[in-house]
């Protein structure tokens, strides 16, 4: 495991990276991560999810989108458009690397490493996986601030910016150009993909209603997609509480699905 920096015009991207010990071409996978949150995961489900792709011959690599974790790019840049570039720039990044595949790149986007996923999806891109992505319409907006939704949109349009409680300790500034940018984000570029798409939701998600996932499996008519519901699964498969027996289980059934794929 390394952490290290990959120079952007944007903003350098603080990343970390896992390689196998083996010589020659290896797949590799790029894990976005959620909204406000950081390379390692909520609950550090990433670090848990990087470590198993690791052990099964992949090269991983996790960031922090802007003004994210160790990002130094300002709140004011934090745009999916931002994002999206840095997601497109970190998959260059590997195609560069003399021990990847460059033909088997894939994503796994958690939430709104979801939407990004879905917005990027191109040819280049061999497989995605999204852990209960912020997909479609509804989240155009951000729905998961839930009451204190309307509240902090008008905010911004009045003041420039809005915020709120991460966790109990952090404080997280919002201003008016995300909300531009979710409300004028479209995902429906999946709907063309040529790779492979598996949809992974919680049943139990209090944050990203599960019926944006089966929405958009039922609309991906012509993406080769497969779809997974996990029984008793919050937004973090359970993650954030540190009990990671669902969180197990969940990488139990999409683990050996992008394993498959990557053999294609």
């Amino acid at each position: 495991m390394r952490d290290f920096i990959i120079p952007f015009e944007l903003g350098d991207i603080p990343a970390r990276i896992r390689c196998p010990k083996e010589e020659g071409k290896h797949p590799a996978m790029l894990l976005l991560h959620g909204f406000t949150g950081f390379k390692e995961g909520d609950g550090n489900l990433y670090e848990l999810l990087a470590e198993r792709l690791l052990a099964k011959g992949f090269v991983v690599l996790q960031m922090d989108f802007c003004s994210c974790g160790n990002s130094t790019v300002s709140k004011t840049e934090f745009t999916l458009e931002h994002m999206c570039a840095e997601t497109l720039h970190a998959v260059e990044y590997l195609k560069q690397l003399d021990n990847v595949d460059e033909k088997r790149i894939g994503l796994v986007g958690h939430s709104m490493g979801g939407r990004i996923a879905c917005m990027v999806a191109s040819d280049d891109i061999h497989s995605i996986v999204l852990l209960n992505g912020a997909v479609g319409n509804k989240y155009r907006a951000p729905w998961f601030f839930k009451e204190n939704m309307y509240r902090m949109q008008e905010e911004s349009r009045l003041t420039g910016k809005t915020g709120f409680w991460k966790t109990p300790e952090q404080w997280v500034d919002i201003y008016q150009c995300t909300f531009e940018s979710l409300e004028n984000s479209d995902t429906d570029t999946i709907l063309d993909y040529k790779g492979n798409l598996l949809i992974v939701y919680g049943e139990e998600d209090p944050t990203v209603d599960n019926r944006v996932s089966k929405e958009l499996y039922a609309r991906c008519v012509n993406v080769k997609r497969d779809i997974i519901g996990i029984p008793g699964a919050n937004h973090t498969f359970q993650a954030k509480t540190l009990d990671y027996t669902i969180y197990n289980y969940t990488m139990d059934q999409f683990v050996p699905w992008i394993v498959e794929k990557m053999k294609e």
